[in-house]
């Protein structure tokens, strides 16, 4: 999930794309429908597997929100799940442009 951090008008920091990886990794962004994207923009990010507990990504989505495809067989140490599943710890941050965007791996460490 990603929650903007460029000092985004209000109406802005209520939208939170998000995606659902593939097996590989892989992701499209989307805001309300397939195929929308996200609005060009700073952002942080949140990675959450689906039943893992983990804490909050930002103040306006329940914890523990899967990112991954559901129904998928993902094992996440109880360490990492806490510190990627909130935007505000995950240290993980990109810039979304105009366009087609191609973002570098996330390395969960």
């Amino acid at each position: 999930m990603f929650f903007s951090s460029d000092g985004a008008k209000e109406e802005a920091k209520k939208m939170h794309p998000f995606a659902y990886a593939d097996a590989q990794g892989n992701f499209d962004l989307k805001t309300y429908r397939d195929g929308d994207g996200a609005p060009p923009g700073k952002y942080r990010v949140s990675v959450i597997a689906p039943g893992t507990s983990m804490g909050s990504g930002g103040k306006d989505r329940p914890a523990g929100e899967a990112a991954v495809a559901p129904g998928s067989a993902v094992n996440i140490p109880p360490n990492i799940a806490k510190k990627y599943g909130n935007a505000d710890t995950s240290g993980i941050e990109v810039t979304v442009q105009q366009g087609e965007n191609n973002l570098p791996p996330f390395e969960l460490k």
